[in-house]
């Protein structure tokens, strides 16, 4: 029987990880066997991967220090030998059937084309999360930091697929990396997530060079996943922002052509900022206000920094 390894990530979850953990051992495992869990704390200041649970497969990385989610992500996957291995939030609780169906699914019911699977997360009110995207080019990405994929989604889309109602089982660019499964094999011919990406755009990065070496991501809908989201980000929105506007810029210089990446680094840098200054006015938030002007000089700031990575492998 296969064997599947699930890598959880953590940092500063809160009791999210251990509600985890107590799903995966609720889940089926009627398609596979669970090689190990292995969590890699980033660092945590929250004591969350501090907890007592009786688990045989539990094995806990801990770092001294935040090295980011690529980086994390790779080292847990080079301590586990199993067949799959599923990237998992530690803010995602699983359902009966969340680990078998898609399991069974990648194993023995996709086309040979499909090399990474990702669920319908749902909220904690139980509707549909928009998880899925496009591979980013630079339009898609210009709209999506313009903010005109929420101004009008049909017309300007986004690399996030807000326009879709996530109802049906597709393909796509990319699934979340919320709920990643993928076989050991490609992750590890395609030399894992790109390490450059501390945070944000990793998936979408893998994602593209695995449908560069011939594999899809498919989303299936069948079965589902309850993700809280956002809950490591959400005591520092500057921080998240910063992230976000570097592994745009990173992802532009590795996969456009030089002009793009200028256009697209010119955007994040001027236009991207004002609009988000704006937008804070309007709602009347001092603090999303004082938290965009933090972003933008920290951009500014490791200018630099970021654009000397271009040359780094990855």
């Amino acid at each position: 029987m296969s064997s599947l390894d699930i890598i959880i990530v953590n940092y500063n979850s809160g009791d999210g990880l251990k509600r985890c953990l107590e799903s995966i051992k609720r889940a089926d495992k009627k398609h596979f066997e669970l090689g190990k869990v292995i969590v890699v704390d980033n660092a945590s200041s929250d004591r969350s991967a501090d907890f007592s649970i009786q688990m045989d497969e539990l094995e806990i990385i801990r770092n001294e220090k935040n090295i980011g989610f690529a980086a994390a992500c790779n080292m847990g996957a080079s301590a586990g030998d199993s067949e799959l291995v599923l990237f998992l939030n530690p803010d995602v609780e699983l359902f009966a059937d969340s680990l078998d169906v898609p399991v069974n699914f990648l194993l023995h019911e996709a086309p040979d084309e499909v090399g990474i699977v990702g669920i319908q997360l749902v909220d904690l009110d139980g509707r549909v999360t928009r998880t899925s995207g496009r591979i980013p080019h630079p339009a898609n990405l210009l709209n999506r930091i313009l903010l005109l994929d929420r101004i009008s989604p049909r017309i300007f889309k986004g690399y996030l697929m807000n326009d879709w109602d996530h109802g049906n089982s597709a393909y796509v660019g990319q699934v979340t990396g919320a709920f990643f499964l993928i076989a050991r094999d490609l992750f590890e011919r395609l030399g894992g997530f790109d390490e450059r990406f501390f945070i944000y755009f990793e998936e979408l990065d893998l994602s593209l060079r695995a449908a560069r070496a011939g594999y899809r991501s498919y989303y299936l809908a069948g079965v589902k996943a309850m993700h809280e989201g956002g809950v490591s980000s959400r005591s520092d929105v500057s921080a998240r922002n910063y992230y976000l506007s570097r592994s745009r810029i990173l992802f532009a210089f590795k996969h456009f052509n030089s002009f793009e990446a200028w256009v697209v680094t010119a955007a994040v840098l001027t236009i991207e900022p004002i609009v988000r200054f704006v937008g804070s006015l309007v709602r009347f938030s001092p603090a999303a206000a004082a938290s965009t002007i933090s972003t933008c000089r920290r951009v500014w700031r490791d200018l630099g920094e970021i654009l000397s990575e271009r040359s780094r492998n990855g």
